[in-house]
């Protein structure tokens, strides 16, 4: 392939991910309107990655998740507050805190795995098998 021909297919790969990202996004946010989901997406992919990494600390957080951290702690402040979460003190170095999932939390990613592939669905319904 020449170079020229592989940098326009892939400056035009590049076109058509960023909007398909920013059709996600829009639509992603249309549904938990929908669904009067008070959560933003920074608090949900929180989340979501303390369900997959659960009884870690806030600054495994902080670098699993490639924010500082003060601005994990601001996540996991307003989480709290709202009871998604709870701060646990292990019981192996009082120093340490980890963070776990509460009820409440459980429930939202429930109702946001649901929301995200009601979205999948919404997307794909009209795809070929050899589309998809």
């Amino acid at each position: 392939m020449r170079k020229d021909n592989r940098e326009a297919l892939l400056a035009e790969f590049f076109e058509v991910s960023q909007v398909m990202t920013r059709a996600w996004k829009q639509s992603h946010f249309a549904l938990l309107d929908e669904a009067e989901v008070t959560l933003s997406p920074a608090q949900a992919g929180v989340l979501f990655m303390v369900e997959h990494h659960n009884q870690q600390s806030g600054q495994e957080l902080a670098h699993k998740l490639h924010i500082s951290k003060s601005a994990t702690t601001q996540l996991l402040d307003g989480l709290e507050t709202e009871g998604y979460i709870a701060r646990k003190t292990s019981a192996a170095d009082r120093r340490v805190t980890h963070i776990v999932l509460q009820d409440k939390g459980y429930e939202m990613l429930q109702l946001l795995k649901a929301k995200r592939q009601e979205l999948l669905s919404r997307i794909t319904h009209s795809m070929t098998d050899q589309e998809l």
